[in-house]
């Protein structure tokens, strides 16, 4: 089958200047160019009419957590409660219109508050009778009511890094019902924002199991890429266009600079260095466990001294550069890191959002410090690829807000961070594309609309590189579409 695109913007990311037309056969690019001749040489071709719209690369998920994401739209959105009265009313408010009955948990999640202990009496006030949890936006910590700790043996309710993971893990699972909803729910918030690919970022053997129903009800509609635990199986070959694709391993090696456990060289202000979740003797072992198996890793790195570990194994272990291995978050990244980080063949994968959502607390926990969070501009520079993410379910797929931060480089107070860090538009673009292409080891099947890659693309009503960077969050996605099929589509 044959399609042409035409009268719209189509940017290929191969260069700045567009093109007319494109022409799909059979899933892929079959040429791009100006529309007469195309259409001359094709003249019984489908058209299809962009009426002004622009047409380019799909995007692919760097790096989020979309079982994450699914199981939160079974939990109460805490983003907005300010205080622990308010998460508490919250929780409580999310319990009674939801008819959850008394012993059943309630979950909350994306409260951007430091949780301690006090928020336990909050949530014993309002919910007696009902095990709670509510997680911190970061998904690194979290607090537990006293009806919760008492079901899962915990002897206080305030918990991070590790510890909160392993207590996360005991929690009851949805019905299944609920589940396969929520995660059909999920992926149509990816596909609406043009991405043909997610990732589950780190996949437990829980979590896999739940990727085992819902192959079995039909349920995955897109492309999903795991990166899971060393004893499980990895996936090689292309990538497919929908299905679930496991291609290597993930490690943490710290926690958040807004939680003030990313580990550090230098201390915090008021002090401290942050957590250390893995000891040097780990990182090295799951480093080469990784590298002997020929896998890719992704390595959960924020503050320097992680990032310092990390790279340290990498060097120790000898690991494959032709493996690609990834920084994930890399807020703390230092320009003195960047050489290693060069020779070591990595890719640095930047959740460069911080700088809006997190960007105040950064200077006020790290100072000067933090007007170089996430460095994107002197990566570049040093030739390093990089990629953006959300960290969904800490914030949403939304691909155009870190473009737009990447550009304008502004906390939500307003504060300039660290301009000289700022780079263009154009350059956050083929991050998102040709840049994501290059961590999945698929710069020659996707990231441009070239002759002869895949046909992902999306349709959007304006051209990300004709409005001001501070418009660029108010563009829509009409289309998307991978291999040449249509995996969703605005309604009319």
């Amino acid at each position: 089958m044959e399609t042409l695109y035409y009268n719209g913007v189509i940017r290929t990311m191969v260069s700045h200047i567009p093109e007319e037309a494109l022409l799909v056969r059979d899933g892929r690019i079959e040429a791009v160019g100006e529309f007469g001749p195309l259409l001359e040489a094709n003249p019984y071709v489908r058209k299809v009419d962009l009426q002004g719209g622009c047409l380019m690369p799909a995007f692919l998920d760097a790096h989020s957590h979309i079982v994450s994401w699914a199981m939160g739209k079974l939990q109460a959105d805490l983003s907005g409660a300010e205080d622990f009265p308010a998460i508490a009313r919250a929780m409580a408010d999310f319990a009674r219109r939801r008819n959850i009955a008394p012993g059943q948990w309630v979950i909350g999640r994306r409260a951007d508050l430091l949780l301690d202990e006090r928020l336990v009496a909050e949530l014993d006030r309002v919910l007696p009778d009902h095990p709670a949890m509510v997680q911190h936006s970061s998904s690194h910590g979290g607090a537990f009511n006293t009806a919760a700790q008492k079901a899962l043996g915990l002897d206080h309710g305030a918990l991070v890094e590790n510890p909160f993971i392993e207590a996360q893990k005991k929690v009851p699972m949805p019905d299944m019902e609920s589940l396969l909803a929520a995660f059909r729910e999920a992926q149509e918030d990816y596909l609406s924002h043009g991405y043909v690919l997610a990732q589950e970022g780190c996949m437990m053997k829980e979590a896999a199991q739940l990727y085992t129903a819902f192959q079995a009800a039909g349920a995955i509609k897109m492309a999903i890429v795991s990166y899971g635990q060393p004893d499980m199986p990895c996936d090689s070959g292309p990538i497919p266009t929908v299905g679930l694709s496991n291609r290597g391993n993930k490690i943490f090696l710290d926690g958040s600079p807004q939680q003030r456990t990313a580990f550090l060289r230098e201390p915090y202000v008021g002090g401290g260095l942050g957590e250390a979740t893995m000891t040097e003797e780990e990182v090295l072992a799951a480093v080469k466990s990784a590298g002997e198996a020929g896998r890719q890793i992704l390595a959960h790195c924020n503050g320097d001294a992680a990032i310092d570990r990390f790279l340290w194994a990498l060097e120790e272990a000898d690991y494959p550069k032709a493996l690609r291995p990834v920084i994930v978050h890399a807020q703390l990244l230092r320009r003195d890191q960047l050489r290693k980080v060069k020779e070591r063949g990595a890719v640095v994968s930047f959740f460069v959002s911080h700088v809006r959502h997190w960007g105040d607390v950064h200077l006020k926990n790290l100072g000067e410090r933090a007007n170089t969070i996430s460095p994107c501009y002197s990566t570049m520079e040093a030739r390093i690829p990089i990629t953006f993410h959300q960290d969904t379910p800490v914030l949403p797929p939304e691909p155009f807000e870190p473009v737009a931060c990447a550009a304008l480089r502004e906390t939500a107070s307003g504060v300039e961070l660290g301009k000289e860090e700022r780079i263009s538009v154009w350059e956050g673009l083929k991050v998102m594309t040709i840049g994501a292409a290059y961590q999945y080891h698929a710069e020659a099947e996707r990231g441009t609309l070239e002759p002869g890659k895949r046909a992902d693309f999306i349709i959007l009503d304006k051209d990300p590189l004709a409005v001001a960077p501070e418009e660029l969050e108010s563009i829509q996605v009409l289309e998307t579409v991978s291999e040449g099929r249509t995996l969703w589509k605005a309604e009319a």
